[in-house]
């Protein structure tokens, strides 16, 4: 049993550094991404890289403990273990896929005419509507 739980606990350290070296570059990417329409950005803790690189760290604090549990022999601290892992790593694969959706809509956006950019970004095109069918001819519409 103790080596199922190893192997199992190294392709989790596997995927999670892959994961946390992803996100991590996706901080980085967005903290520098170029804003024409947007006045100059504070750099405080708040900003995107800082608070990725506390996430990551956190993320790895809570893997140390989660991954000791799972190395205990009591039932009930394996069970808090893969608890703790699993839960890590759907916040991890959760920040990664938000970064990469946020990246999107970043490069995707482009300011209007009022030089606030558009909430919904390129999501929703308004429909173009006509006032007649295409069916209906010009003799129909006259009567």
């Amino acid at each position: 049993m103790s080596e199922i739980v190893i192997l199992g606990l190294a392709i989790v350290v596997v995927f999670s550094l892959f994961s946390s070296l992803v996100l991590l570059r996706m901080g980085l990417i967005i903290d520098r991404f170029p804003t024409e329409y947007e006045d100059a950005r504070e750099r405080s803790i708040y900003s995107p890289i800082e608070f990725t690189r506390l996430s990551v760290i956190l993320f790895w604090i809570l893997f140390g403990i989660g991954g000791f549990m799972v190395l205990q022999e009591t039932r009930l601290m394996l069970i808090a273990g893969i608890t703790t892992l699993f839960g890590i790593c759907m916040y991890l694969i959760t920040a990664v896929i938000f970064s990469l959706a946020v990246y999107n809509l970043m490069r995707t956006r482009k300011p209007d005419r009022s030089g606030a950019p558009s909430p919904s970004g390129h999501l929703f095109r308004p429909l173009k509507m006509s006032s007649r069918m295409p069916a209906q001819s010009t003799e129909q519409q006259g009567n």
